[in-house]
């Protein structure tokens, strides 16, 4: 190359803008087995997954979640021909029910029948489902949770009370479940916001290997499962998203969900329908600050919670379980992992999850003036 095309070469390198080597992102941690302490599932949280490439988009429902419906049976929910209330709160000024409990129109459990003994089928077994399914509702035919006021949720939060303490009034039921399914993905039918609660003649297996864990737990440590893990959280603070004076909100160690997060009231109580008048409005705090974080970090997000409790109308005592609330997104569905062997697979760390929760959080009514981990 003659002297003058060097020249050339090295002005038009000069002149041109400087492509800078690209920076290496920090390595993602290695992939890793945990195990949830309370349901003895165990996960993979695997951060390298997050990369891989996603090109099934779900159909968005928006407006289905944002705008009422006009054929919305619960509106008007006897004119629309389901049972009259058992419970039924009014405005104090317009006179109009602002909550109402009835029966669920459409019930996974009857008391038409007395409790029957088993049925033999050889190999198989049958008993009549006797038990009770009551939808609690809320007029307003759009705002879930997240977006009513303090005072609305804790008419709710009343509500499952007084009905819970109501039902386990009936010896023949063993187990309540409450629980909420918001959005399409997360099982609802309808899109205006309501509640359920389930009383069934048996305790789920589930519930019941929880239950044992539990007790094991207390037996072999002389201390409660749920006093480690609220000590362990509180000291380790990566894995929280909110707090108040009464109660703490978590991504669990080993969630199911990517965002689980779970509410527990920090001292410990056994039974949920014996949580103390004063600590309702904390509760309330704690659950609003939930679901508004969801909703701001995922816009119309799907989701579940529930209450875990303990049997009722049983001669044992659970002095070693705490009741506390499960909140699930469902942001993906089970895909063939899930379903083989029940192990669940996350692209995203609980801790990573928190934090992204907890840098949107706004103080609630109750909440604590402090960042956790700052």
């Amino acid at each position: 190359m003659r002297i003058v095309d060097r020249a050339k070469t090295l002005v038009q390198h000069l002149t041109q803008p400087q492509v800078q080597p690209a920076s290496k992102k920090p390595a993602e941690p290695p992939p890793e087995y945990r195990r949830d302490l309370i349901t003895g599932t165990q996960v993979i949280i695997a951060p390298q997954r997050g990369s891989r490439p996603i090109t099934f988009v779900l159909p968005s429902d928006e407006s289905e979640m944002l705008a009422p419906q006009r054929d919305d049976p619960f509106l008007d929910p006897q004119a629309s021909g389901n049972k009259e209330p058992v419970l039924c709160l009014t405005e104090q000024e317009s006179g109009e029910w602002s909550l109402q409990v009835f029966e669920n129109k459409y019930p996974a459990v009857q008391t038409d029948q007395p409790v029957v003994a088993d049925v033999d089928l050889g190999p198989y077994e049958s008993a009549y489902a006797y038990g009770y399914h009551y939808v609690v509702v809320t007029r307003d035919p759009v705002k879930n949770i997240a977006h009513l006021s303090h005072d609305k949720v804790e008419e709710i939060i009343r509500a499952f009370l007084q009905m819970y303490r109501d039902i386990q009034n009936d010896p023949l039921i063993r187990y309540i479940t409450v629980f909420q399914n918001h959005g399409r993905q997360g099982g609802a039918s309808l899109p205006h916001p309501h509640s359920q609660i389930l009383a069934t003649a048996i305790v789920p297996d589930d519930v019941r290997g929880q239950m044992e864990r539990a007790k094991k737990f207390y037996e072999a440590h002389g201390a409660t499962l749920f006093d480690f893990i609220i000590k362990r959280e509180l000291a380790d603070e990566s894995r929280i998203v909110y707090q108040n004076q009464h109660f703490l909100v978590f991504c669990p160690y080993a969630p199911l969900f990517s965002f689980e997060m779970h509410i527990f009231p920090k001292e410990h109580e056994s039974y949920f329908e014996h949580i103390k008048d004063e600590h309702i409005g904390y509760l309330v705090d704690a659950l609003r600050a939930t679901l508004q974080v969801l909703s701001k970090v995922m816009l119309n997000v799907h989701y579940n919670f529930f209450v875990r409790v303990t049997p009722v109308n049983s001669d044992s005592r659970y002095d070693y379980w705490r009741w506390h609330i499960v909140v699930t997104p469902r942001i993906l569905h089970l895909a063939g992992l899930e379903i083989a062997t029940r192990l669940s697979s996350l692209s995203m760390t609980p801790e990573r999850m928190a934090e992204s929760l907890r840098e949107n959080t706004v103080p609630g009514t109750y909440s604590f003036n402090e960042r956790i981990g700052e």
